[in-house]
């Protein structure tokens, strides 16, 4: 009799502590829990896609009313936001004497200027016919000078300017189809670093007005 109370009682024993251990596996596997925290962008439910575009902008640069062109592009997140890269130069005017308003007697009588760089946009209201962003560039650029009659870097003047540029933006665009955007713009183009010839950041400096077409998954 002794002996069967004594095996129930190591039976009860066994039941309980499996137990106990069954609640602390339970317990651990509960404080491994993942807890990720809140950000800006979901991965998990997030929806990629793209877009290329090009652009012309007008703007004062030294003392002439001047053209630029150029590209952009980049990966639209959850319809969003836009990381990409873009980049311009000058097509008109690129004659020294219009843009610094003096006259120049060198040989070195035409000016190219230029920048590029990391792109990042966001868009209010990517779903509407009207769409309204917000964006910045920031990048460097380069100041040369070179021979009207010359067509390779033999005819370029050692006496050039690399820069840093800033330039802040908003944008409104009308959604043509669900792979065209047409869209016009202003911006502010911050310049620091030219300080070469008769020229300097200021001349570069300044508001632009752009008109601009965009091609891709909207």
């Amino acid at each position: 009799m002794k002996a069967k109370t004594i095996l129930a009682t190591i039976a009860a024993l066994f039941l309980v502590t499996g137990a106990m251990a069954e609640d602390t596996k339970t317990e651990a596997k509960a404080e491994k829990k993942d807890n990720p925290p809140k950000t800006l962008l979901d991965s998990k439910n997030a929806s990629f896609s793209g877009y290329g575009g090009v652009y012309t902008k007008y703007a004062k640069i030294g003392d002439a009313n001047s053209c630029l062109v150029g590209g952009r592009g980049g990966l639209i997140i959850n319809d969003t936001v836009v990381l990409g890269l873009a980049g311009m130069g000058l097509t008109y005017p690129t004659d020294r004497e219009k843009i610094s308003g003096s006259d120049y007697n060198g040989l070195f009588n035409k000016i190219g200027f230029g920048y590029g760089g990391f792109l990042m946009e966001y868009y209010l209201n990517p779903k509407d016919l009207i769409v309204f962003s917000a964006g910045t560039l920031i990048g460097a650029g380069g100041l040369s000078f070179y021979k009207h009659s010359d067509d390779d870097n033999s005819g370029k003047d050692n006496n050039s300017d690399t820069f840093f540029v800033l330039e802040p933006e908003v944008n409104v665009f009308v959604n043509v189809t669900r792979f065209c955007r047409i869209g016009i713009g202003a911006s502010y183009r911050y310049i620091s670093g030219i300080n070469t010839g008769e020229f300097d950041d200021k001349d570069f400096r300044g508001p632009s007005a752009s008109i601009m077409a965009q091609f891709g998954w909207f």
